[in-house]
């Protein structure tokens, strides 16, 4: 219901709404799940705002659990970094507080690393009985249909608590989601150009 009355208003017809996330000085506007830069089927509404960094997306996805904090997708619209660019998760630095919860003090040994077809994905992750949690950051170029002008890649970071596995967990940041592609692979790898949290910023 709530999607087709968004569908049914103009972008300036929609409400501005303020989220309690600590770093957020520019309030989220709610636009249409159409104008999302990439193809997250999960998830009934879709914020916008300028971030310090340059515009950035919410995308709220539905939490089922008791685990207290917001699932989420979290996208932030970048230039071209070229073929050699490597993308490092500490553009989320600002991030790495409260809204990731339960994660805390990530390292290198609680990353895990795969390829799908729109490259590599790296999270961390938690299980408490049928709980599943995960921390999950990637580059999608490739899948992104819409983005600001002079950006040409989206970096993403997903907090997503489920009642499954791993792969429910980790699907709507996964190849299937993104892009419609089919067959997202399992294979390691991906760690020469997908950097850590602890890794420093990169050119």
């Amino acid at each position: 219901m709530a999607a087709a009355l968004l569908s049914a208003c103009s972008p300036a017809d929609l409400p501005v709404i303020s989220l309690s996330l600590p770093q957020a000085t520019t309030e989220y506007r709610i636009v249409p799940n159409q104008r999302r830069w990439v193809g997250v089927a999960a998830g009934d509404t879709t914020l916008e705002r300028m971030g310090e960094t340059g515009p950035e997306q919410l995308i709220v996805l539905p939490n089922a659990t008791t685990t207290p904090g917001d699932n989420f997708i979290l996208l932030k619209a970048r230039k071209d970094l070229g073929a050699g660019g490597r993308f490092s998760t500490s553009v989320f630095s600002e991030e790495m507080d409260e809204r990731i919860r339960p994660f805390r003090g990530l390292s290198e040994a609680s990353l895990r690393s795969r390829t799908d077809p729109l490259g590599p994905l790296i999270w961390a992750e938690m299980r408490q009985g049928s709980l599943y949690c995960v921390l999950a950051f990637r580059r999608a170029d490739a899948a992104a249909r819409m983005l600001p002008v002079n950006a040409r890649t989206v970096d993403l970071m997903m907090r997503n608590c489920v009642n499954g596995d791993l792969e429910t967990a980790l699907a709507p940041i996964g190849a299937a989601s993104l892009s419609g592609i089919a067959g997202a692979g399992t294979g390691a790898g991906g760690g020469s150009v997908l950097l850590s949290p602890l890794a420093g910023p990169q050119p």
